[in-house]
């Protein structure tokens, strides 16, 4: 067992020498000039769309399709003067193995290999990993040992240990983990989706390839591997050479003491070191209070030791954000520590430490906006509000440095607003609307019924003026705030039209709770219908269709404005609608083919009727049942009105 463990930790080890990305580096000749912007052309960016734009401008000969284009007949001082030769790169880089010497000899730019401007960092482990700068711009792509893409078009791409990587792509605001298994990449649960995560074990720097570097200043040490060292000859080296890490991990990664001078030599040193090292909390502690640059370590631990409170202490200093990794923090010492760095840090506390009065008075000082972290006990506290905002207002008085970002706080002077506190506290938590009870303000009311949960209406309602609540003005705006509104508006505003198709607008489903005088109004269901496709998010049509009344379902003037909005309504119409034969062709000339399939079966079977059907909207014959595949008397019908059916059905990519 111990032999087979050995071999697999040697064999591991090899994988973390230099590796060979068989890149070629060189500055780019004429040919490449062209391959390089024909490249760029005939991308999906913004880069892409402005140099096509200058190209036609200033060569109006040259057509809207790119790949018709021959760069070939345009000089070099002409792509340089369109370009812009500052901003051609000076070097390019590409994978040897894609390079067709043949193609190349043609002349054929269109053949030429990916071309990218810039090596940005590699890793050495799980084979290899290479990013990759296109364009001279904010494009990575990122590339395993063997040439193959495993993820492209990342405005940020950063390599951690053990395959790992971090993104984020060009298309998304939030930052993505990602594992290299050996072929692929896959996607790993995450600390959430921030914008700047600040722990990730990020290892650039720590592997070098000499296309990273300018030509001629790698310098790699000429190691003999054959060779055995002896503990002080390793020692003495790591002490003179702090990057003689990368060739000596197979005398350190499972020796404490040889692994205690590889690590404070070179951080990098802990991501080699053996498992059982790696997860040693003695060691690891050992290994972070050797000095305070060590406390770095931290991102590079298990998600265990990250979960342990006495190694979140030793590193509380280096990234205070770490409290989040043993919330909820009840050790007030502790907490104090990570608040010094940003008082948001207050999330991760205890419910006790949250609902500290004086603790959280100290944090106001120095940004109010803390209080949406503070306990609820605290925001139901009118006393504590007023003293939180006497609190700020004081400091403001002291230290006018802290209002030199007003632009992001909710008022213009220096004197906090309560009204703006609790228009900034009820998207947090609603009820604080009652520390400006009875209130009038239609913004800061708004604001709160659209963060607020049906089991606080009734508080909420409790907390307006009775003369707002009095007016229909109010009712219109309130139910198109909330989902909740209308079901808890008195009676006569249920039965007011105005106010129901304002909810109905708002959120089809509030038909439900229209009043029973407006039941039989097809106007309120029609708004319903209109909102189905246009509902905040996703909508279930049954939760409104089954709401519509039976006679409505065959009322056909109330059908054929419905079917304009939605037409699968048709799945809940009547069987004699089906059946009529004239209003049947009025809806689908109006609609989509399938319709057909919703007609009766009857008329499904009449060959005149689909005839008649196809002649108003020949997408009918994509739906036509299988039966009609080989009915050659259908086909000659259609064919006597310019309908052709083989043409036609293929044309639908049906059962032909």
């Amino acid at each position: 067992m111990k032999t087979k463990m050995k071999k697999h930790e040697e064999r591991s080890l090899k994988l973390k020498k230099m590796i060979d990305f068989n890149l070629a580096r060189k500055e780019p000749n004429s040919l490449e000039i062209r391959a390089y912007l024909y490249q760029i052309l005939t991308d999906g960016f913004g880069l892409s769309k402005n140099l096509r734009e200058d190209f036609k401008k200033e060569l109006p000969f040259l057509d809207d399709n790119v790949s018709n284009w021959d760069l070939n007949t345009i000089s070099e001082t002409d792509l340089k003067r369109i370009y812009g030769e500052e901003y051609l790169p000076k070097e390019i880089f590409y994978f040897k193995k894609e390079y067709n010497h043949d193609s190349i000899l043609q002349i054929d730019y269109k053949a030429f290999p990916q071309i990218f401007t810039r090596v940005c960092d590699v890793s050495f482990d799980k084979g290899g990993l290479l990013v990759v700068e296109l364009y001279s711009s904010q494009i990575y792509l990122l590339f395993d040992t063997n040439g193959k893409c495993l993820y492209d078009h990342c405005n940020d791409l950063r390599l951690g240990a053990n395959g790992k990587a971090m993104l984020r792509t060009t298309e998304s605001c939030f930052w993505e983990l990602m594992q290299y298994n050996g072929e692929y990449l896959e996607r790993i649960d995450f600390f959430g989706p921030f914008d700047e995560p600040r722990d990730f074990p990020d290892i650039t720097g720590r592997d070098i390839i000499p296309e990273m570097l300018p030509v001629g200043t790698f310098n790699k040490n000429n190691y003999d591997l054959s060779k055995t060292m002896t503990n002080e000859e390793v020692k003495m080296e790591l002490k003179n050479q702090s990057e003689s890490y990368h060739f000596l991990q197979k005398y350190y990664s499972d020796n404490e003491k040889l692994a205690l001078l590889a690590v404070n030599s070179n951080l990098y040193a802990f991501t080699f070191l053996s498992e059982r090292l790696q997860v040693d909390k003695v060691f690891v502690t050992k290994l972070i209070t050797a000095k305070k640059e060590n406390q770095r370590l931290y991102d590079f631990l298990n998600d265990e030791l990250k979960a342990d409170i006495e190694i979140v202490k030793f590193c509380i200093t280096a990234n205070p954000g770490i409290i989040r990794n043993i919330a909820p923090v009840s050790d007030r010492e502790l907490m104090e520590e990570a608040l010094k760095d940003h008082v948001f840090n207050l999330e991760y506390a205890s419910d006790d430490l949250k609902a500290d009065k004086k603790l959280v008075l100290a944090l106001v000082k120095k940004d109010w906006r803390v209080l949406r972290d503070a306990s609820k006990v605290l925001l139901s506290d009118s006393v504590f509000i007023a003293e939180a905002i006497l609190c700020f207002n004081d400091n403001q008085e002291e230290d006018n440095s802290l209002v030199e970002d007003l632009f992001f706080l909710p008022f213009e002077k220096e004197i906090i607003d309560i009204n703006k506190v609790v228009n900034y506290l009820v998207t947090h938590y609603p009820r604080v609307l009652k520390q400006i009870a009875p209130a009038f303000d239609m913004e800061i009311i708004c604001t709160c019924l659209n963060y607020t949960s049906e089991v606080d209406i009734p508080y909420i309602m409790d907390c307006i003026s009775d003369d707002l609540k009095k007016t229909k003005a109010f009712w219109v705006t309130a139910v198109q705030k909330s989902l909740y509104m209308l079901k808890n508006a008195p009676l006569i505003y249920r039965q007011d039209k105005e106010v129901v198709l304002a909810a109905v607008l708002y959120d089809g489903e509030l038909v439900e709770f229209a009043g029973e005088s407006l039941r039989n109004d097809p106007e309120i269901y029609l708004a319903a219908i209109s909102q189905i496709n246009n509902r905040r998010g996703a909508c279930d049509p049954g939760q409104i269709l089954h709401l519509i009344p039976e006679k409505f379902r065959s009322d056909k003037a109330f059908l054929i404005k419905a079917v304009e909005n939605y037409p699968r309504i048709f799945e809940h119409v009547t069987p004699d609608v089906r059946s009529d034969r004239e209003f049947m062709l009025e809806i689908i000339k109006k609609t989509y083919g399938w319709i057909i399939e919703y007609v009766s079966p009857e008329l499904q079977s009449d060959r005149q009727f689909i005839v008649e059907a196809a002649i108003l909207n020949k997408d009918i014959l994509r739906w036509l049942s299988k039966n009609f595949n080989n009915d050659k008397e259908l086909f000659e019908m259609l064919s006597k009105e310019g309908i052709e059916p083989i043409k036609a059905f293929s044309e639908n990519d049906l059962f032909f």
